[in-house]
């Protein structure tokens, strides 16, 4: 009996060191900066100062991004949630389109779609990799309106990724069509971004 207890332990410790878990969940947000470019092993910096404000929830991620240092540090002393709440909204946004049932007037004569960022095994082996998820809209019915009805489709990767290192210092942008072209960012407190005003005390 000990022998089979010891054996199913095993077997639990070996599944779970081969599964990739995501981030936890929470309302926390991240401030990434930008900090440089690497395209076919080259490594620059472009003349741009963005920030992506993160946040991960479930096993999905929603952003919202800024430019210009000065901008984005006046905009949190004006708000410091401002950009907190942008990025939990634009989560809270795509997941409740994703869970919702598209407009049949309108997908009878185009395509719509929806999206969100979900958790990506297959390239989280050394990394956290969030990547593009999207639906179409399809629909079904007969000559009778009353039959009518509008549906999403299986979901299907898109080529955008954010991939973290495990302990959130560094976020890579990437594609899945261009792997040698991606951006990296920092992890910054988002607090030390506001204008300095120690002269003022």
């Amino acid at each position: 009996m000990k022998g089979f207890r010891l054996l199913l332990l095993v077997l639990a410790i070996c599944l779970a060191s081969g599964v990739k878990a995501q981030f936890y969940s929470s309302e926390r947000v991240y401030c990434y900066q930008y900090e440089k470019t690497i395209n076919d092993g080259i490594s620059s910096k472009q003349s741009k100062t963005e920030f992506f404000f993160v946040n991960f929830q479930n096993d999905m991620m929603g952003y919202t991004t800024a430019n210009g240092r000065n901008w984005v540090g006046q905009k949190i002393v004006d708000d410091p949630n401002y950009f907190d709440n942008a990025a939990r909204a634009d989560l809270a946004n795509k997941y409740e389109k994703w869970k919702s049932i598209p407009d049949i007037t309108i997908a009878r004569w185009m395509a719509l779609t929806t999206q969100i960022i979900s958790f990506c095994r297959e390239y989280s082996s050394g990394k956290y990799t969030y990547r593009e998820l999207t639906k179409a809209s399809r629909w079904s019915g007969n000559i009778d309106p009353m039959s009518w009805r509008a549906f999403w489709g299986d979901p299907y990767w898109g080529p955008r990724c954010y991939s973290f290192s495990t302990d959130r210092q560094e976020m890579i942008v990437w594609s899945t069509n261009d792997t040698e072209n991606r951006d990296y960012y920092k992890l910054v407190d988002a607090s030390s971004l506001k204008p300095n005003t120690d002269f003022l005390e």
